[in-house]
């Protein structure tokens, strides 16, 4: 039997502009940031994701509940005028 202590889980994903307004009302947001730099990861190297688009600052940070876990941290970039890249983390003891 394996147990966790601390764990996490992090994805990368391309989405049509769109339908972000509907992505985002799904969430439960603590907080919002425009413009933030920075790794939502730790720095564990299983969590590191790198897509092109993750080369500039994001558009929008969100800092949201999550219903399994403690946390979920959502970061968006505008690709081009039609497509955003979403990353997600959550993170759980």
């Amino acid at each position: 039997m394996h147990l966790f202590s601390d764990s996490g889980g992090a994805s990368a994903f391309e989405m049509a502009a769109r339908d972000l307004p509907a992505f985002v009302s799904q969430l439960k947001v603590r907080q919002s940031n425009q413009g933030r730099r920075g790794n939502i990861f730790p720095g564990n190297a299983q969590y590191q994701i790198h897509r092109p688009w993750m080369s500039d600052a994001s558009t929008q940070t969100y800092d949201c509940e999550s219903s399994t876990g403690d946390s979920l941290l959502v970061k968006i970039w505008a690709i081009d005028d039609e497509h955003v890249g979403v990353l997600l983390y959550t993170d759980w003891n």
